[in-house]
C-alpha cells in the first residue's frame, strides 16, 4: 500500500515528504542547467567532462526525488528501484572520474603562482614587443620589400620598402583584390596578375617561389620591376601559419642588362651583317670570331674557317708582307695597317681583298688580338684584269607557270629558272645556273639592256620593287617583249635573301597594239575593200559596229540590223549557240584564240556557214575593253567538204585493197627474216669455232715459251728472257683481241630477256668483280633507278667504263663517281674520273674499234672496250658522249632507254 494511503502516515508526514522531495528535485534540476550555462560561457574552464558527469548525477538524483512523490500514492517500486540503480551508476562513474582527475586538480597553480606566471608573461610580452619593434625597424630599413600574411590571407607585415614600391599602406584585403589595389602586373607591364600568379598567394598555397619577376605600376609613383622570392610559414607541428615574400627592385639592373644586350646586339648585327668581312684574330693568326660576309667571301663554313689561321689561306707570295705587318703591329711601330692581298678560298681560287687591321691592347699596353676589316675587291681586280666573267651560274623553278620566273641572289647570281624560260632560251639549267643574270643570252640583245638589268637588280637588292618592259633574246635569235619585274624577298630577320625575277611574254599583245595603231587609219578602207564581214564590239557599252559586208552575208540592209551584241546572238543556229558562247568565254578568261565555224540565219530563212575569228583588247590591268572580229562565208567550202567526204570513202576502199597486197609482202618478209636468223646462228657458231681454233695455238705458243724458259733457264741471257716475255705478252694481247672481237660481234645480236634491274646492286657487283687498288675510291652518287631492261648490255657498258677509268688512271688513289639524271624517256648515266683526261681532238677516235691513245707496250689494251660500249648503248636507242680536258679528268655520259 502506498505511503500516501497508509493509515499510519499522517497527512502532515505525507505533505512533509511531498514538499521536501519537490524542493530537492527542483534544486537538483536547476543545478545542472547552471553548470551547463557556465561551461558554455567559459569553454576554457578545465575538467569540463567532470562537470558534465556531475550534472548527470544531479539530474539522476532529481529524477529519483521527483519519482518519490509519485510513489506516495502509486506503488511503482520496481521503476523507482531502476531509477535509483541508474543514479547509482552515474554516481559511480562520477566518483571514478573525479578520483582520476585528483592529480590534475592538485597540480593546478595556486593564486600566488598564477600571479607570478602573469608577471612573467607580461615581462615576456614586453620583450616580445621590443623585439617586434626592433624587427619592424630592421624590416623598415631594408631596401628589399618584405610582405607577409596569415593563414587566412590577411596581410600581417608590409615594411616601408614595400610601401615605397606600391605608394600605398597596408590594407586587409582578400587575395583576389591584391593585384588591383597594389597594381601588380606581369613583367610585360600590361597584363595584370591573377591571384594564382601573385608570389604571396602562391607561397600561401604551400609553393616555394623563386626568382619571379613582376611589375608594380603605382598610380602615384614610377613603375618598378621586382624580383620576388617567397615561402610558406610552417609551424614546428606542421601547421601552416601564413606566407612571406621578399621583393627586390631590379629595375636599374634590368635597364643596365637591356642596355648591354642592345649594345651587344648592335655590335653583333653590325659585325655579322656587315657588307664586308670582319674578323677578330689572335696574335698567332688563329681566327677567333668571323662574320658571314667573310665566310661567304672565302667559301668556308664558320666552323671550317675557325679551324684555320690566316697564314694557311694566304696566297704564298703575299704571306711575307702579311707577317711583316703583324710584326710591326705587335711591336708598336704602327697602330694599324692597310694592304691589298690574296686569299685562297676553300675551292683553291684566288680572292683579292683590301685588308685593314689594327691591334687591341689591354690597360698595360700589351697586345691582345687583332681586329680586321676585309673587303672583297676581286671584282675590281677582275675589271682591272680585262673584266673577267663571274663564275657562278643559276637556274630557276616553277616549271608549271606559263610566265618566265626564277630566283636570284641579291648580287644577281641566278639560282633557278623555270622550264618556260629555259625552253625560250634554248638551253639546259646546268648551262646557266650560278651565272650573273645579265650575262645569260636572254639579255645579250645589246649592252644597254644588260646595264638596265644590273641597275634593276641593285635597286631590288636595296628593297625596291622594280618593273619595266624589255626585249630579250631567245633561241634561234627570236626576240620577245616581256613585262619584267624584280621583287625582293625578306628572311625571318628582315634581311633581303632572294630576288624573284618574273617576265610575262607580252609580245603578241604588243604586236596587236602596234597593229591596231598602224591599222587604225586604214580601218574604214579595209572594211570597204575586204570580202569578210567585220564587227567591232565595245564590251563596256555593249555597242557593236557591223560592216555592210557582214549584213550582206545575212541578206540584210544597213538599217535592218540593231547595233548590239544580242542582234548577232539571235541569228546563231540553236545547235551552235552554246559552242559559240563557250568559245567566247574561254577567249575572255583563258586567252584561248577565238576561232570557230558556226551557222547563222539568212533573211531567206536558210542557214549559212560562217568562219569567225576575233581578238579581245584589254587595258593595263587586264580588263576587256573591246573585241574585233572578222567573218567569212564558207558555205561553198562546206558543200565542197561533203563532196570530199564521198571521195574519201572511195579512197578507203582502195586502201583496203592495197592493205591486202601489203599483207602478202609481209609474209615474204617473215620468211626472209627466218633465213636471216638462221644465218646469224651460223655466224655465231663460226665466231665461236674461229675463236676456239685461234686461241688453241695461241695457248700452245704461250705454254711452249714457258717450257723453253724453264728448260734453258741457266743458258738464257736477259735479252732472250725479255723476248720470251714479249712473245707471251703478244700472245695474251692477241687472245684478248679475239675475246673482244667475239664480244663486239655479239652486241646487238645476242638478245637477253628484259628483267627488273637494280642499277645500284649491279654496280656493286661490278665493283666487287674488278681489281681495285685499296686507295682507289668509287662513289655512287644519289639513288640509282630500278627499271626493266636487258641486263647484259648494261653490265658490259658499266664494266668497261669503270674498268677503263681504273686501268688508265695515273694514280693509285684516284676517284671514280657514278651518277644518274632521270629524263622523260631515258636515264642519263655519268661515269667520271679525276684522271689525266683526254685531249678533245681524240674524243671521236676513242670509240673506233682497235684505237688506243697509248702504245700497247706501255698500257695493255685491245682498243675494243669503248667500241663495245658505244654499240651496246646505241642498240638500246641511246647515245654516248665524252667530256674531258687534259689534266681535268674524264666524264662519259650515256642515255639508256626506259622500258
Amino acid at each position: 500500500m502506498p505511503h500516501g494511503m497508509c493509515y499510519l502516515w499522517k497527512p502532515g508526514l505525507v505533505g512533509l515528504h511531498l514538499l521536501s522531495n519537490a524542493v530537492i528535485a527542483l534544486s537538483y534540476f536547476s543545478i545542472p542547467f547552471t553548470l551547463v550555462y557556465i561551461l558554455r560561457k567559459r569553454p576554457d574552464i578545465p575538467f569540463n567532462g567532470i562537470f558534465l558527469l556531475f550534472a548527470a548525477f544531479i539530474v539522476s538524483c532529481g529524477i529519483g526525488h521527483a519519482f518519490d512523490i509519485w510513489t506516495l500514492w502509486h506503488p511503482n517500486y520496481w521503476l523507482a528501484g531502476n531509477i535509483k540503480a541508474m543514479t547509482a551508476s552515474v554516481s559511480l562513474l562520477t566518483a571514478i572520474a573525479l578520483i582520476q582527475t585528483i592529480p590534475q586538480i592538485i597540480a593546478l597553480p595556486s593564486p600566488q603562482q598564477m600571479q607570478q606566471q602573469i608577471r612573467e608573461r607580461e615581462q615576456a610580452e614586453t620583450e616580445l614587443i621590443k623585439e617586434r619593434q626592433f624587427l619592424q625597424a630592421l624590416l623598415n630599413n631594408l631596401s628589399d620589400g618584405i610582405v607577409a600574411c596569415d593563414q587566412n590571407g590577411l596581410l600581417t607585415l608590409f615594411n616601408q620598402a614595400t610601401q615605397t614600391f606600391h605608394g600605398l599602406p597596408k590594407q586587409s584585403l582578400p587575395s583576389q583584390d591584391w593585384a588591383q589595389y597594389y597594381d601588380l602586373y606581369l613583367p610585360d607591364g600590361k597584363t595584370m596578375m591573377s591571384s594564382a600568379e601573385i608570389p604571396l598567394f602562391r607561397a600561401l598555397q604551400g609553393e616555394p617561389v623563386r626568382n619571379v619577376e613582376m611589375m608594380i605600376i603605382p598610380k602615384q609613383g614610377k613603375p618598378r620591376l621586382l624580383l620576388a622570392n617567397g615561402d610558406p610559414i610552417i609551424a614546428p607541428d606542421g601547421e601552416k601559419l601564413g606566407a612571406v615574400v621578399a621583393m627586390r627592385d631590379i629595375t636599374e639592373r634590368k635597364q643596365i642588362e637591356q642596355a648591354l644586350q642592345e649594345s651587344k646586339a648592335r655590335f653583333t648585327e653590325a659585325f655579322g651583317n656587315a657588307a664586308i668581312g670582319m674578323a677578330i684574330v689572335s696574335l698567332e693568326g688563329q681566327w677567333l670570331e668571323i662574320n658571314t660576309a667573310l665566310c661567304q667571301m672565302l667559301g668556308y663554313s664558320e666552323a671550317d674557317l675557325l679551324a684555320t689561321n690566316f697564314q694557311s689561306i694566304t696566297y704564298p707570295e703575299d704571306l711575307a708582307q702579311d707577317l711583316l705587318c703583324v710584326k710591326q703591329l705587335i711591336s708598336g711601330e704602327i697602330e694599324s695597317g692597310q694592304l691589298e692581298k690574296r686569299y685562297l678560298n676553300k675551292q683553291g681560287e684566288i680572292v683579292w681583298v683590301s685588308l685593314s687591321v689594327s691591334v687591341v691592347k689591354n690597360e698595360q699596353n700589351q697586345p691582345l688580338y687583332f681586329v680586321a676589316l676585309i673587303e672583297n675587291i676581286t671584282n675590281r681586280k677582275q675589271i682591272e684584269q680585262d673584266l673577267q666573267e663571274s663564275e657562278r651560274r643559276f637556274r630557276a623553278i616553277f616549271n608549271s607557270m606559263f610566265q618566265f620566273i626564277g630566283l636570284l641572289k641579291p648580287d644577281g647570281t641566278l639560282l633557278e629558272a623555270n622550264q618556260t624560260a629555259l625552253d625560250f632560251g634554248g638551253f639546259r639549267l646546268e648551262e646557266i645556273v650560278n651565272r650573273p643574270f645579265w650575262e645569260i643570252s636572254w639579255w645579250q640583245i645589246n649592252a644597254q639592256t644588260q646595264q638596265q638589268l644590273q641597275q634593276a637588280i641593285m635597286q631590288a637588292a636595296s628593297g625596291e620593287f622594280v618593273r619595266y618592259e624589255v626585249d630579250i633574246l631567245g633561241a634561234n635569235n627570236q626576240i620577245a617583249t616581256i613585262d619584267f619585274s624584280l621583287k625582293p624577298v625578306l628572311d625571318e630577320n628582315g634581311q633581303i635573301s632572294l630576288l624573284i625575277p618574273e617576265g610575262r611574254n607580252i609580245t603578241e599583245s604588243k604586236k596587236i597594239q602596234e597593229k591596231l595603231q598602224r591599222n587604225e587609219q586604214r580601218w574604214q578602207l579595209a572594211i570597204q575593200s575586204t570580202g569578210d564581214g567585220i564587227w567591232d564590239w565595245n564590251v563596256q557599252t555593249n555597242e557593236v559596229y557591223y560592216s555592210p559586208r557582214w549584213k550582206e552575208m545575212r541578206g540584210y540592209q544597213n538599217d535592218e540590223i540593231r547595233g548590239n551584241f544580242e542582234q548577232w546572238a539571235e541569228l546563231i543556229h540553236s545547235d551552235d549557240y552554246e559552242k559559240v558562247m563557250s568559245a567566247l568565254e574561254q577567249h575572255f578568261t583563258k586567252q584561248i584564240p577565238f576561232r570557230l565555224e558556226y551557222r547563222t540565219l539568212h533573211r531567206d530563212s536558210s542557214y549559212r556557214w560562217i568562219l569567225v575569228q576575233g581578238q579581245a583588247v584589254c587595258d593595263e590591268i587586264g580588263q576587256i575593253l573591246r573585241m574585233v572580229g572578222a567573218e567569212t562565208d564558207i558555205t561553198e567550202r562546206k558543200q565542197a567538204q561533203v563532196a570530199l567526204a564521198q571521195l574519201n570513202e572511195e579512197l578507203e576502199a582502195r586502201v583496203k585493197q592495197r592493205t591486202s597486197q601489203l599483207e602478202q609482202v609481209n609474209k615474204i618478209l617473215l620468211a626472209t627474216t627466218g633465213q636471216l636468223e638462221k644465218r646469224n646462228q651460223e655466224l655465231d657458231q663460226f665466231a665461236y669455232v674461229a675463236s676456239h681454233d685461234l686461241k688453241a695455238p695461241l695457248r700452245a705458243i704461250a705454254n711452249l715459251s714457258e717450257w723453253l724458259e724453264e728448260d734453258l733457264e741457266d743458258k738464257l741471257d736477259d735479252d732472250t728472257r725479255h723476248n720470251l716475255n714479249l712473245l707471251r705478252g703478244r700472245v695474251h694481247r692477241l687472245e684478248n683481241l679475239i675475246n673482244g672481237l667475239l664480244a663486239y660481234s655479239r652486241v646487238g645480236r645476242v638478245s637477253s630477256e628484259f628483267q627488273l634491274v637494280s642499277v645500284e646492286r649491279l654496280l656493286n657487283e661490278i665493283i666487287d668483280s674488278l681489281v681495285v687498288p685499296p686507295e682507289f675510291k668509287i662513289e655512287i652518287i644519289g639513288k640509282m633507278p630500278t627499271f626493266r631492261t636487258q641486263l647484259l648490255p648494261l653490265q658490259q657498258t658499266f664494266s668497261n667504263l669503270i674498268d677503263n677509268a681504273i686501268k688508265h688512271h695515273p694514280r693509285q688513289d684516284g676517284k671514280v663517281s657514278i651518277s644518274v639524271v632521270e629524263q622523260e624517256n631515258f636515264y642519263e648515266f655519268t661515269v667520271s674520273d679525276d684522271g689525266k683526261g683526254i685531249d678533245p681532238k681524240y674524243h671521236d677516235r676513242i670509240f673506233t674499234i682497235f684505237q688506243t691513245l697509248e702504245a700497247r707496250d706501255n698500257k695493255e689494251s685491245t682498243g675494243i672496250g669503248l667500241s663495245i660500249v658505244k654499240k651496246a648503248v646505241e642498240n638500246q636507242g641511246g647515245a654516248i658522249t665524252v667530256e674531258s680536258q687534259v689534266g681535268e679528268g674524264t666524264s662519259f655520259r650515256f642515255t639508256w632507254k626506259k622500258n
